[in-house]
């Protein structure tokens, strides 16, 4: 929607519903978190960083400071639970299923998940310049070592993220 508006920055309606659709995802957020489950529902599965990529968007052209500050906290919260150790760079493309509470989890592949974290960490670093944010998505692109230890045949990020370029910038 957000891409849309890039281009048709006037369009009023479709200004209209990305309001309505982020006042929403930014009520499910402040129902469902806690302080230690900093997430919009119950469990973690797929393409989770679109979510705080959409806040943050939404938040940042409708200058919605409590929308950019969900967004962002989120998307911090999901990197530090992505990541297995500060030692080492966990896959991206293994995304831990996690259920609030539980501390369980399963792996799945999911190169859909870490395309969302290398955008939205990529969006975040656009807007703030902090380096913590280009080097979150540069750990998210990370694959070839875990490839082996995880035992998927994957491909490389760039192919499914058009925006690794600037990773290497």
């Amino acid at each position: 929607m957000q891409a849309y508006l890039d281009w048709f920055p006037g369009d009023r309606t479709i200004q209209g519903v990305r309001n309505t659709l982020a006042n929403r995802l930014l009520d499910i957020y402040e129902k469902s978190h806690t302080e230690t489950w900093k997430w919009f529902e119950k469990s973690l599965s797929y393409s989770n960083a679109r979510l705080s990529q959409a806040l943050i968007l939404a938040g940042w052209r409708s200058d919605n400071q409590r929308m950019i500050e969900v967004g962002m906290d989120s998307l911090k919260w999901l990197v530090a639970e992505q990541h297995y150790d500060d030692d080492e760079i966990w896959c991206r493309w293994i995304e831990r299923i996690l259920r609030r509470g539980t501390g369980e989890g399963a792996f799945r592949s999911a190169a859909s998940g870490a395309c969302a974290t290398v955008s939205a960490c990529l969006e975040v670093y656009k807007l703030t310049e902090e380096s913590q944010w280009r080097d979150a998505a540069w750990r998210a692109s990370v694959v070839s070592r875990q490839e082996r230890s995880a035992g998927f045949a994957l491909r490389r990020i760039n192919r499914w993220c058009r925006t690794a370029s600037i990773l290497t910038a």
